[in-house]
């Protein structure tokens, strides 16, 4: 998973990390990056599609 993660934008990459490993919402998210709470979720949506695509495409990586 850390592979994956490391090919993601780092903006992207600080979303999903905010969102899934500091547990917070998209507000909080939001206003600790300085971004709309819409621009939040689109980047989050749009890096979990380029991890579900990454991880499809690895079959070796071994995702925890």
């Amino acid at each position: 998973m850390r592979v994956l993660l490391a090919g993601l934008a780092p903006r992207a990459r600080t979303v999903l990390v905010l969102r899934y490993y500091a547990d917070l919402d998209d507000a909080a998210i939001a206003q600790a990056m300085g971004l709309a709470e819409s621009s939040v979720r689109a980047t989050a949506s749009r890096a979990l599609a380029s991890l579900r695509s990454a991880a499809a495409l690895d079959p070796a990586e071994e995702i925890r």
